[in-house]
């Protein structure tokens, strides 16, 4: 996430219980920390099921450009272990 919040992150954030009501698990790290990490697009993504990635793409001033989904178990968890060399952390269970 970027630092300061945008106003959409704000409200995302406002969220975050409703989404996790829903069953999805959030995780995010500061977008600065993802300066040395190669990721496609912005370094936002979501994984599903493990073997979808769905990687945004912005095109500047925080407006959507477009999504590139890969379709691919191994391109999911590379991208996971990118996020957690960032700093990202998964938490046991």
């Amino acid at each position: 996430m970027s630092e300061p919040l945008s106003e959409y992150q704000q409200w995302v954030s406002s969220h975050v219980d409703l989404f996790v009501e829903a069953g999805e698990d959030i995780r995010n790290v500061a977008r600065q920390r993802l300066t040395d990490v190669l990721l496609p697009g912005s370094g936002d993504f979501y994984v599903f099921d493990n073997r979808l990635v769905l990687f945004l793409h912005y095109a500047g001033n925080g407006k959507w450009s477009y999504e590139e989904d890969v379709y691919s178990p191994r391109e999911a968890q590379a991208a996971i272990g990118r996020w957690i060399k960032a700093g990202g952390v998964i938490p046991s269970a």
